[in-house]
């Protein structure tokens, strides 16, 4: 079978070169309407989160069978046109909750103790002047987790250590794992409501979009936090800036953005980053050395499947 693979790093490219035969393209650059390959014949893709399959780009392919994508999320691949067309889609559904967890706690300590102004400041001014970085204790407060798969849980579990009190809220109760961790689980709106910090662990769907919005993002304290590491269109980017500039709430460190792509472009992505309640950082929760290798070695096994005829990790149509 061909194969290409759009968007790798050096190192992703030395192993897919080592590890598989046949014939293999490889590009360092996203598949994207702007960065077409000029041969289309290929039997199977590999792409990461910057590629976008519409149906536009997808139709070009003819001999297309098989779409692994190097990431949990599936948004940007038009599942309804991969299912018509009897295009298989594998995702690697779980490669790091640990390396997401851990970052979701450095998001947090970073925002409520003021890291990143405390090192801007030294390097600004060369003096050890705490005046205007006074931050916030965790232990104590309620962190409300919004959604309770791997990663959701794990965030729990860490925040136990912290001495944090763990509320949650999730469509598919996990109440085995609520009750080995020691958390509650309640509506949307009532966790918004107790939670000192929200953060965000579930998929990107059409059901998720913009679940945290202008009306329940009213119902938070205004000394809450919102962290999120999922997807930026979770949130109504709008609603949330609103919500900062005026200080309903009192911070966000966010992972990820609402078209985060066109960030350049937009005016209100900017004034959302240059908030001094806003910590961002460029959708780097996932990227550990062990989270890339066990992405590596999961699209490797869903091609090797693929061709064997034992398909795994199928994602279903949209």
């Amino acid at each position: 079978m061909r194969i290409a693979f759009f968007d790798l790093d050096e190192e992703q490219n030395a192993y897919f070169k080592q590890n598989l035969k046949g014939e293999i393209q490889l590009f360092n650059h996203p598949l994207t309407s702007d960065n077409l390959p000029e041969v289309k014949d290929f039997d199977i893709i590999s792409i990461f989160i910057k590629s976008k399959l519409d149906e536009n780009i997808l139709s070009l392919f003819p001999n297309l069978k098989l779409i692994v994508i190097r990431a949990a999320g599936v948004d940007n691949i038009d599942l309804d046109y991969a299912l018509a067309h009897n295009i298989t889609v594998c995702n690697v559904p779980s490669y790091g909750p640990a390396t997401v967890a851990e970052f979701t706690f450095g998001l947090i300590i970073a925002l409520l103790r003021n890291i990143p102004q405390a090192k801007e400041q030294v390097k600004m001014h060369y003096t050890f002047d705490y005046q205007g970085l006074k931050g916030t204790q965790i232990e104590g407060k309620t962190i409300g987790i919004i959604g309770t798969g791997k990663i959701g849980s794990h965030v729990a579990k860490i925040a136990s250590g912290f001495g944090l009190r763990v509320i949650a809220f999730d469509v598919y109760q996990n109440l085995e794992t609520a009750k080995e961790i020691g958390f509650e689980y309640y509506s949307l709106d009532g966790m918004l409501k107790e939670a000192d910090i929200v953060t965000i662990h579930i998929p990107f769907n059409p059901s998720t979009v913009h679940l945290l919005n202008k009306e329940n993002i009213s119902l938070m304290k205004k000394e809450a936090v919102v962290i999120n590491t999922a997807r930026g269109a979770i949130i109504e980017t709008e609603a949330l800036y609103d919500a900062l500039k005026n200080c309903s709430i009192k911070g966000a460190a966010l992972d990820v953005l609402e078209d985060e792509d066109n960030l350049n472009k937009s005016q209100l992505l900017k004034d959302l980053v240059n908030l001094n309640n806003v910590l961002v950082t460029p959708h780097i929760a996932f990227y550990t050395d062990e989270s890339e290798k066990s992405i590596m070695e999961t699209t490797l096994k869903n091609i090797e499947s693929f061709e064997k005829g034992e398909i795994i990790n199928v994602v279903k149509g949209g």
